[in-house]
C-alpha cells in the first residue's frame, strides 16, 4: 500500500478544518495532555457524525449507489484503492468468480 493518505468520502463529510488543526497539534502537546486531546478530537468525530447521519440532507447519501447494483462489486471496488497488491489481486480474483457466479445465472435463466 502507498504511503499517500486517501480519504473516504465519509472521513470528508467527518473532518473539518479545526479537526484537523486538532490533529495536527497532538504530537507537539506535552505527553500528559496528548490522550485528553486524542479523546476530544473522537468525541467531536463522533458529534459530527451523529449531525450528518441525523440530517435530512446526508451528504453521504451522494455517494450510495445507483438501485439495482450490486453492493459488494461496489464495494470490492472501493476498497482496493487501499489495500495492498496481494490484496487487490485477492479482491480481483472474488470479483471474477462473482461475474462468472452471474453469467451463469443469466444462462441458466
Amino acid at each position: 500500500m502507498e504511503n499517500k493518505t486517501t480519504f473516504t468520502p465519509y472521513d470528508e463529510a467527518m473532518q473539518t478544518r479545526k479537526l484537523q488543526m486538532l490533529k495536527t497539534m497532538v504530537p507537539y502537546l506535552a505527553n500528559n495532555m496528548q490522550k485528553q486531546a486524542a479523546l476530544l478530537i473522537q468525541i467531536i468525530e463522533c458529534k459530527n457524525a451523529m449531525s450528518i447521519f441525523s440530517a435530512d440532507n446526508n451528504s453521504l447519501a451522494a455517494c450510495e449507489i445507483p438501485e439495482g447494483s450490486n453492493r459488494t462489486t461496489a464495494l470490492l471496488g472501493e476498497l482496493k484503492q487501499y489495500c495492498t497488491p496481494k490484496e487487490r489481486d485477492t479482491i480481483d480474483t472474488l470479483l471474477n468468480l462473482f461475474c462468472i457466479k452471474d453469467n451463469y445465472e443469466l444462462f441458466m435463466q
